[in-house]
């Protein structure tokens, strides 16, 4: 079986993000994004804004590869609430 050769930025991503589903399709994502430093720098911000959400906190994560599609580390998590982010 071949492995897949993810980056080291997007193994520190995948491993930060707390529902781990569909890992090929977030690199996938990620390498269509090809963020630079100062976008991995803010991509793992918003990581941990939202896992200080009440949004995940109850559970309602998206997967990663849609947190990169939708670039939700861009949204002001705090007016967010359940009935208009979660889709998975």
């Amino acid at each position: 079986m071949n492995k897949i050769p993810y980056s080291q930025e997007f193994e520190k991503f995948w491993k930060s993000y707390p529902r781990k589903i569909d890992k090929t399709l977030a690199w996938e994502a990620w390498k269509k994004l090809d963020p630079d430093e100062e976008d991995i720098s803010l991509i793992m911000e918003g990581v941990e804004k939202w896992k200080k959400s009440e949004t995940w906190n109850q559970g309602y994560i998206i997967y990663a590869e849609r947190f990169l599609k939708r670039r939700k580390w861009e949204d002001d998590v705090e007016s967010m609430d359940i009935s208009n982010t979660f889709t998975i």
